[in-house]
């Protein structure tokens, strides 16, 4: 998350606004923190040194205002339609192990913590596929290891990029 590594904008940016109303008489200071301001952004948008980090940031808080971009895609019945699942999992149930899902990134995010049952969760951020990690779990005898089905109604998943 972009928002823990600008954190240092949540406290430079009041701190530079209060010295801005702080002290209106000094055209100049407001002039050369805007200068500032500006031009490492601009350094960081077209200088390929740091990576963009610090634009990319800036990029991150102005999409945080934007449902579209940080919103979560399923809806409130496609979340109820992944209980109703679990629940029908639950009931074939034929050992007392523990119960470990295998499913799509979206879905075991879901899984994990609105139902908070356990899920496959090592290395999500790289998009391991999960259908071939419950294949080389399926027979582990410490743990009950289930598929969790996609239904067909679902929109495909598409990380964020």
């Amino acid at each position: 998350n972009r928002l823990y590594y600008s954190a240092s904008l949540f406290v430079l940016i009041p701190v530079f606004a209060y010295y801005l109303f702080r002290n209106r008489k000094s055209i100049y200071l407001h002039l050369f923190i805007f200068f500032v301001l500006g031009s490492t952004a601009l350094f960081s948008k077209y200088s390929d040194i740091l990576h963009h980090n610090y634009y990319k940031n800036l990029l991150s808080i102005k999409h945080s205002f934007d449902e579209r971009k940080v919103g979560f895609h399923l809806s409130q019945e496609q979340i109820d339609m992944i209980g109703q699942q679990l629940k029908r999992y639950e009931k074939k149930k034929s050992s007392e192990k523990p119960v470990m899902y295998y499913a799509r990134e979206d879905i075991a995010f879901v899984i994990k913590y609105v139902f908070h049952r356990n899920v496959y969760w090592k290395g999500r951020g790289a998009g391991p596929d999960y259908q071939k990690i419950y294949e080389q779990h399926r027979d582990a005898q410490s743990q009950n290891s289930i598929l969790f089905k996609v239904p067909e109604s679902f929109p495909p998943y598409i990380p964020y990029k």
